[in-house]
């Protein structure tokens, strides 16, 4: 698509927070959270001509690599809140974007992504071969307070919880959409009646892409008041998470 009058480099967008997206407490749910950003993402590529169908084209996608969220509080439902995300860096295969969600005149949230572009055939990372000299890239302009973090493996990890990846897991890139992960691990934690206590930083790390039919395992690890995550296959770790 041609890039539209609209765009910008820095998109912003007011959304109310919807019934669907809510937690049973009554707040966005961290899965919701995921979708949100995905969507309002979504949007600024569209206008500025990046997008899922365009990159199609040229059979390549934008896959999440990793994301890292700094959560002071969630807004509940009917909460009126503003995004705002801008590219940080796109340089190559990879690309940093940053979200601030407001509520209220207030910044409540900071979240920062890190983007892989693949060739959807050989499904194999692969330079951007789209033009994006009109995205303005905010070099160092960042959402999050601290960098990405990694997350262990090599210590003990408890099974929560086994499971199997649903043709209704699936987008239009043909694997298991980000969100779905943390929708998981939420699942297994309340399954197993564990609880988070009040969630401030989440880190996650898409290591290796899902597929329909996947049998998983999903793992956990309590290091003190982080709590570390892992999602693994007979093909090996897809997924890590770290929530504090």
């Amino acid at each position: 698509m041609p890039i539209s009058s609209l765009f910008t480099s820095i998109y912003e967008e007011v959304h109310e927070v919807d019934f669907s997206e809510c937690a049973a407490s009554g707040a966005l749910s961290l899965d919701g959270l995921c979708k949100i950003a995905q969507k309002v993402a979504t949007k600024h590529s569209i206008l500025g001509g990046i997008s899922f169908h365009d990159l199609q084209k040229i059979k390549q996608a934008w896959v999440l690599n990793k994301m890292r969220l700094e959560i002071d509080h969630l807004p509940k439902w009917q909460d009126i809140i503003h995004i705002k995300t801008w590219i940080e860096s796109l340089d190559g295969i990879r690309s940093i974007r940053n979200f601030e969600i407001i509520l209220n005149n207030r910044r409540i949230i900071g979240i920062s992504t890190l983007w892989v572009i693949i060739n959807t055939d050989r499904r194999r990372p692969e330079s951007m071969l789209l033009p994006h000299s009109h995205f303005e890239k905010f070099n160092g302009i960042t959402a999050i307070q601290q960098s990405f973090k990694n997350i262990p493996t090599q210590v003990e990890y408890k099974l929560l919880k086994n499971g199997i990846v649903e043709y209704s897991d699936l987008d239009m890139v043909q694997h298991v959409n980000n969100a779905k992960y943390i929708e998981w691990i939420i699942n297994a934690v309340h399954s197993n009646s564990l609880d988070f206590p009040t969630v401030r930083e989440i880190d996650m790390i898409f290591q290796k892409e899902m597929l329909w039919e996947t049998k998983y395992e999903i793992y956990i690890n309590q290091d003190n008041d982080n709590y570390n995550f892992k999602i693994s296959s007979s093909e090996g770790i897809h997924f890590l998470c770290r929530v504090n």
